[in-house]
């Protein structure tokens, strides 16, 4: 299909054919051509290297993590990705640096390679033996790197993958350790003892933007506690909780010390809550013993709901304190308070001195020594709890809620709250900075700036780095025996720290990392690591710096590479990788990291559901490449605003397949079928014809081309792909194929070689050709077919379309007014189209004239388009006229619900008059009173004042007319039908049927046949035989007769006129 070699120059100069095309492209096929073409050329390495003297485009890759298959989303996320690149590359940037990423550590390959093993939790890890693991995970981590890099291929995203960055690389480990040294030296990495979101499956802390991706939709217990009063057994607090288990660490209740609070009676006993939650709490009328405010509480002593609590807890506990955070939107005004498991909670009893009592461990299971749930899980136990609560009838009433609750974002286990030492970043101190650096970005959409991720911001807290896990980079800060505490930065560093420095073969990674033996700098006593790895988004977090092995290595192509021009991922990113980019470059390096994100939205099935590999849901991007091809998968996902979700199915592709790639196909073939006839190449100066000879309709296709290339350009630019794909979608159908096409089909036909056909032929092609480019980094394998059909094979252009530099608008082409012109005669043309729909009179059937009655904008538009409004209606003659009501009845009909109340005794006499009021006097009082006028007329002597309220103003056309507005005026077509116009339409109808024959037979465009008709009536014949040249002609038949064919292709027909008269036919073709 492809032929790399260079066209000869004879090329140039002699007749070649352009390649033929089938009726239907088999995309799959052609686009494996293309790829294999693409490979033979070295395209990828080419590009770079030809652009490579442009201004940059920096660009960063988002590494995904190749440990799992993937699917048609990461597809959506290479599409966009490429679109953007290959836009920039061809108007004139170098891509740099153009390579891809992995993302090699943390929860999602552990979780992976627990699956492999049959393993559970940390417990069956531990078992297994760590060191193994660790092993399995380099190899697990990398599993489907083939898949991803073929996926990647096929939907044409060009991107140097061989020279991906790896974040579990040594170099990169390096720089990542550079970057915390960094970090702590400006004294914002601390440890600290704090409520963290903590997955008890996966053992380890979540920082608080990865919370933010897990939240779901849950039902939990939601149940009203009573604590009973110390020393009176009849008197209790009343609080409220969706958590049951942390009932076992209740050590205080809070209050709102300037809230209002009541006592009530209630079987027998007293409760206390807020005053305005009664009516939520209550349904029945209540008695109310005391009112309180609430710091008349403060200091009232409780006793503990469970004897384990109080116990085993130390210090001062259960009494009532006042906090600021508790609301009067929920609950019951009080609020209990566990500190091991809630951050307000731990704040609060650290501010007044309550010690922590924490009695789950970090599996999530109670102490085994706990009466009744010792051993189980927190969220087993809670019916338990809530049982022994009622038992106790410590419980008024449970409930149950539905909410939003955070999930674990890699294993979807429950998180707790759980108070723990971890590691953290000071985010919270450099908050405003992040913030100002927001503002430089470029967000898209911009909502994102101060929304989504703004608000995030806004309320931006520490980030907690270490994790209690395995496999990631481990954090590289060790303590010796004396106290002194150090972070070290650098491989060289810690060779220098090591007892006999580093071994042979050593690896930054655990277990290698923990087999040292390293000393203090400060008083060379033996050190310790903090035995945890760190959160891997801070990994990906660092690529942009840690792909560049900074500040070890490239410190000038770091300084040429930053800060990033470009990054786009999926919206959930928005608080994942996009933060932690913003946030490592700012407490490393004070500095923006990225100019411009573009987000993206998920990829659903058709119905707008999740996809779901279990439900059977899923789509594979290779499935959908294989049945349908890249380019229509790509055009598919352009389609919509990226930032929204899409909607995906196989029913949705053949659509886009439908509505573009094959009109386009189409556009392409009719091109080259007419152009091969006529021996037509863009090299013969016979064909040439200069802009201001050319027909108004060509200069009019061009003026729409070149606008349209403004608006594609003006998308790219705004990153707002989906406009660009719809200015060329309108283009391609409305324009170029629906009308221009179709009003030029006739020009290609002529024989001999007119200006008309010659600029036919010079603009259609000026056209193609640069289609083939624009449409380059949207549909890349198409574009790159058309442009060696359309150009290569000429002995033209370069190796290939990717080569080549993006077109832009000649704005001397523009030529608004003859757009305005054409658009008000296409609105004169689908308002005429209209009256034939309702008049069921189609299309073919011809009609003797259109009257148009116009301002002098829509008489001037109109008369330059006179030709092209008559063909596309089919009509004999164009016609002006100043009255309307020369072809309309004006009527009044009353509006008797109005007349009677308004008028009384007159009310019939003014219908009367209404009704009487015909021709220009009505409307000229239909004009005044359709400006809110008022009419007056005299009723029996009596001044009689007409509003438009009072009556309807209906407009008919006449006898043998139909009308319709536009916005300039009102036309109207004349109905009425002669024998001349019936025989016409009866032939239009015959030759359309004989077409439809030549494609049931699948014949060349330039093949000749014989046409045989019988089963014609006398009058039938006659009309035949008078049109016959036109027959002949339209059909391409050297012979037309009344005798029945020996051999050809036969069916019979019924044709039926607009009086209803039909006409039978029996045709038979032979070829």
């Amino acid at each position: 299909m492809y032929n790399i070699s260079t066209p000869t120059e004879q090329a140039k100069v002699i007749k070649v054919k352009f390649p033929t095309l089938p009726a239907k492209p088999d995309l799959p096929t052609r686009e494996n051509a293309v790829l294999e073409y693409w490979k033979q050329i070295n395209l990828e390495k080419r590009v770079q290297e030809e652009s490579s003297n442009k201004p940059f485009f920096v660009f960063l890759e988002g590494p995904p993590t190749a440990n799992g298959h993937p699917h048609i989303g990461h597809a959506e996320t290479r599409a966009i990705k490429d679109v953007i690149l290959r836009y920039k590359t061809m108007t004139g940037h170098y891509i740099t640096p153009r390579i891809g990423g992995w993302d090699c550590h943390g929860l999602p390959v552990e979780i992976e390679v627990e699956k492999d093993l049959g393993l559970k939790n940390k417990e069956d890890i531990e078992a297994y033996g760590v060191d193994r693991f660790i092993k399995k995970c380099p190899i697990s981590v990398m599993r489907y790197v083939n898949e991803w890099e073929t996926m990647s291929e096929r939907i044409g995203f060009h991107l140097d993958l061989p020279r991906s960055y790896v974040t579990m690389s040594e170099d990169y480990i390096e720089s990542v350790w550079w970057s915390l040294q960094q970090i702590y030296n400006k004294k914002l990495l601390f440890k600290g003892h704090k409520v963290v979101p903590y997955c008890t499956r996966c053992g380890t802390s979540i920082s608080s933007h990865e919370v933010a991706q897990g939240y779901a939709e849950t039902t939990d217990p939601s149940i009203y506690i009573k604590f009973q009063v110390k020393g009176n057994p009849k008197q209790h607090f009343l609080a409220w909780t969706t958590t049951p288990w942390t009932l076992l660490s209740n050590l205080v209740l809070a209050v709102n010390e300037k809230e209002s609070y009541i006592e009530i009676e209630h079987e027998g006993e007293s409760l206390i809550f807020a005053k305005d939650l009664l009516p939520r709490i209550f349904s029945t009328e209540k008695t109310v013993i005391k009112e309180y405010v609430g710091k008349d509480l403060l200091g009232m002593e409780y006793e503990a709901l469970f004897s384990y609590t109080a116990e085993n807890k130390t210090g001062k506990a259960h009494f009532v304190v006042a906090a600021d955070f508790v609301s009067m939107e929920d609950g019951t005004g009080i609020v209990h308070c566990a500190p091991a498991f809630g951050v307000e909670d731990y704040e609060l009893c650290q501010e007044i001195g309550v010690d922590m009592f924490n009695p789950v461990l970090e599996n999530g299971n109670f102490f085994d020594d706990m009466p009744n749930f010792g051993g189980m899980h927190v969220k087993t136990a809670d019916p338990h709890i809530m049982e022994q609560l009622k038992t106790e009838n410590k419980l008024l009433r449970v409930e149950t809620i539905t909410h939003t609750y955070p999930f674990c974002w890699r294993c979807d286990s429950p998180l707790l709250y759980y108070a723990m030492e971890s590691w953290f970043i000071g985010m919270s101190q450099v908050r405003e900075r992040i913030r100002e650096l927001n503002q430089q970005i470029r967000w898209v959409p911009k909502h994102l700036k101060d929304g989504r991720f703004g608000n995030f911001l806004d309320e931006l807290k520490d980030w907690s780095l270490s994790r209690s896990r395995y496999w990631g980079t481990p954090l590289p800060i060790w303590t010796c025996e004396k106290g002194h505490e150090f972070v070290v930065g650098s491989r060289e560093e810690l060779n220098k720290l090591t007892k006999g420095g580093l071994p042979t073969g050593f690896s930054l990674h655990k277990p290698d990392v923990d087999s040292i033996e390293v000393h203090c700098p400060t008083c060379q006593a033996k050190a310790i690591r903090e035995p945890y790895v760190i959160d891997a988004w801070y990994d990906s977090g660092s690529a942009f710096f840690a792909q560049w092995h900074y500040p070890f290595e490239n410190k000038d192509e770091f300084d040429k590479h930053f800060p990033i021009d470009f990054i786009t991922e999926a919206i959930d990113q928005t608080r994942g990788w996009f933060y932690s980019l913003l946030a490592i470059s700012t407490v490393v390096f004070d500095q923006l990291v990225y100019k411009s994100c573009l987000t993206m939205g998920h990829v659903l099935t058709a119905e707008g559901k999740k996809m779901s590999k279990s439900r059977g849901s899923a789509i594979y991007s290779e499935e959908a490449f294989e049945k349908y091809g890249a380019d229509p998968v790509r055009w598919l996902f352009f389609s919509g605003p990226t930032w929204n979700d899409v909607r995906f199915g196989f029913g949705l592709l053949e659509d886009e397949i439908k509505e573009f790639i094959l009109p386009l196909w189409n556009v392409l073939s009719f091109f080259i079928t007419y152009a091969n006839l006529d021996e037509y190449s863009p090299n013969l100066k016979k064909y040439k014809v200069v802009y201001s000879k050319r027909p108004l309709l060509d200069r009019w296709i061009l003026s729409r081309y070149h606008n349209t290339l403004t608006e594609v350009h003006a998308a790219f630019d705004n990153l707002s792909i989906h406009q660009a794909t719809k200015a060329l979608k309108t283009f391609l159908t409305s324009d170029l194929s629906n009308l221009w096409i179709r009003q030029s089909r006739r020009r290609f036909w002529e024989k001999s070689l007119t200006i008309s056909k010659k600029s036919a032929y010079s603009t259609l092609y000026e056209i193609l050709e640069s289609l083939s480019k624009v449409l380059a980094p949207l549909i890349p394998f198409l574009s790159e077919e058309m442009y060696r059909i359309l150009v290569r094979s000429q002995g033209n252009g370069l190796d290939s379309v990717h080569l080549e530099s993006y077109p832009v608008s000649d704005l001397k082409k523009i030529k608004l007014k003859i757009e305005e012109s054409v658009a008000i005669s296409r609105e004169v043309i689908t308002n005429g189209r209209f009256i034939r729909a309702k008049k069921d009179l189609k299309a073919r059937w011809p009609l003797q004239e259109v009257i148009l009655v116009s301002n002098e904008t829509g008489k001037k538009a109109i008369t330059s388009c006179k030709d092209l409004i008559m063909q596309e209606l089919n009509v004999k003659s164009l016609e002006f006229s100043d009255d309307p009501l020369e072809f309309q009845d004006i009527e009044f009909a009353p509006n008797f619900k109005q007349l009677g109340p308004k008028f009384k005794k007159n009310a019939n006499e003014v219908a009367a008059w209404m009704k009487a009021q015909k021709g220009s006097i009505a409307k000229e009082i239909a004009q005044i009173l359709s400006n809110d006028g008022e009419y007056q007329i005299t009723i029996d002597g009596a001044e009689l004042t007409i509003s438009k309220d009072d009556l309807e103003v209906r407009i008919t056309e006449k006898e043998g007319f139909g009308g319709a507005s536009f916005k300039e005026g009102d036309l109207f077509l004349n109905l009425s039908q002669t024998e001349d116009l019936i025989h016409e339409g009866f032939v239009r109808d015959l030759i359309r049927r004989i077409q439809s024959m030549r494609k049931d037979l699948e014949l060349v465009y330039d093949a000749n046949i014989s046409v045989h008709l019988t089963k014609l009536d006398a009058t039938t014949k006659k009309i035949v035989k008078e049109y016959s040249s036109l027959i002949q002609e339209e059909v391409l038949a050297t012979n037309l007769d009344f005798s029945a064919g020996k051999k050809g292709f036969e069916k019979e027909w019924s044709i039926q006129d607009p009086q209803g008269k039909t006409r039978n036919v029996s045709i038979t073709i032979e070829s």
